[in-house]
């Protein structure tokens, strides 16, 4: 890739190097429904049809940055039981690289990539906008991982959705996440998502 500002995100000088906590960091997150059930719609032709819930989390991931603010997701795919994303978490409020365009992918696959199990915070439903906050809350969620809050909050809002929808849903407990070390990764990981539907036939989630 070309973009500068990706380039800094990857600075061996950069405080984001600081990834084990999960507060900042660039991560390839994996959240699959219960059982493995088709609740975000089907693949045909080649085309991925989005269900009601699965245009609710389409809306959600283009929009999570005003939910979150140190959070930034430039680039998803939503499948037809499971959705897979790049998370961008800003370590310090210094949301001046926005937005990152992801292009010049090169044709690699992420088969031998690792993820890790992770669970949501319990309250992923809290946002913090101003200063008049529950300050000790606060610090208890982010102990736990702003990377897990944002996922806590996305599965709980497409939940809260689908059940004033009348609609029958159940995610998978906790989510994957692999940590993005190096740019040649964010290229694999990127190549994938862009064609997971393209290649569902092949997927490892795929019924057949």
């Amino acid at each position: 890739m070309k973009n500068e500002n990706l380039q800094k995100r990857f600075n061996n000088n950069s405080p984001r190097a600081q990834w084990h906590d999960y507060n900042g960091g660039m991560y390839f997150i994996t959240i699959c429904t219960k059982d493995q059930k088709h609740y975000f719609g089907n693949i045909s032709n080649g085309q991925m049809n989005l269900s009601t819930i699965g245009q609710y989390v389409n809306e959600q991931f283009n929009n999570i940055s005003s939910h979150y603010p140190y959070a930034e997701i430039p680039l998803w795919v939503v499948m037809p039981n499971h959705l897979h994303c790049i998370i961008i978490i800003d370590e310090i409020d210094d949301f001046s690289l926005r937005p990152l365009n992801i292009k010049n992918i090169q044709n690699v696959s992420p088969e031998g990539l690792r993820e890790t199990p992770r669970e949501t915070t319990s309250n992923s439903h809290l946002r913090w906008k101003n200063n008049n906050v529950d300050e000790k809350m606060q610090n208890v969620s982010l102990r736990k991982g702003r990377l897990s809050t944002v996922v806590g909050g996305l599965k709980s809002a497409v939940t809260k959705f689908a059940r004033k929808q009348n609609k029958p849903f159940v995610w998978q407990s906790g989510f994957f996440d692999h940590i993005i070390r190096n740019e040649s990764t964010l290229h694999i990981i990127a190549k994938y998502i862009e064609t997971n539907v393209a290649k569902w036939e092949y997927d490892r989630f795929h019924p057949g």
